[in-house]
């Protein structure tokens, strides 16, 4: 792997790519597992602006993987089978834009995971397993303008599940399984203009539920 980070930086100034071409094909030169501590330290932090992890068998991220990455502005970890995020795992990213987290096994996200990340547009969370999600999870993402939480298993939308996010305009939440739309799920999304609900299982909408 340090052989392989080598050529990258020798190739890419400003990106790392380490995506595997493909799982099943048995050509790539490599398949990552992990993420530890140490993943990112020879590379020089203020240089660095995109990781591409996608296509991976990732189930390990150290809590401190990305820290001191301060100049990233695009992080890939789709199709790979992380399963939890830690609190401010990615705190140290202030110029992260787009996070691809989707086609993992992420079934739980700790409070504060997406903490410090002011300046994020994108944040792709569908095709998950996640069940519910928790009241102000997304809070402090005041950037944020696109969110994918489709195909996933999330059954309930309770209040304040998606406070804070004033300047969202897409909300993708189709093909869940969501029968109950609580009483101020969506306050605060005052920029919203495309919400997808379709392909759910929504027999009861409260009252007020759109008034924002």
């Amino acid at each position: 792997m340090d052989k392989i980070m080598r050529e990258q930086r020798n190739k890419y100034k400003t990106e790392l790519h380490l995506a595997a071409a493909s799982k099943t094909a048995g050509s790539s030169r490599y398949i990552i597992t992990e993420l530890t501590e140490e993943m990112f330290l020879s590379y020089p932090a203020h240089c660095l602006k995109k990781i591409l992890l996608g296509n991976n068998s990732i189930y390990s991220v150290h809590p401190k993987s990305f820290h001191y990455l301060s100049s990233l502005e695009v992080l890939d970890l789709a199709n790979n089978s992380i399963t939890l995020l830690y609190p401010n795992i990615f705190t140290q990213m202030p110029g992260l834009q787009v996070l691809k987290l989707e086609h993992n096994h992420i079934a739980i996200i700790n409070p504060d995971a997406f903490a410090g990340l002011s300046n994020l547009r994108e944040l792709y969370l569908n095709h998950n397993y996640l069940t519910f999600i928790n009241p102000c999870i997304f809070m402090g993402l005041n950037n944020l303008t696109t969110l994918a939480l489709n195909n996933s298993y999330i059954t309930t939308l309770y209040p304040d599940a998606f406070k804070g996010l004033t300047s969202l305009t897409e909300l993708h939440l189709d093909d869940n399984n969501i029968a109950t739309i609580h009483p101020n799920a969506f306050r605060g999304l005052t920029s919203l203009e495309m919400l997808d609900l379709t392909n759910n299982n929504i027999t009861i909408i409260c009252e007020f539920t759109f008034d924002d």
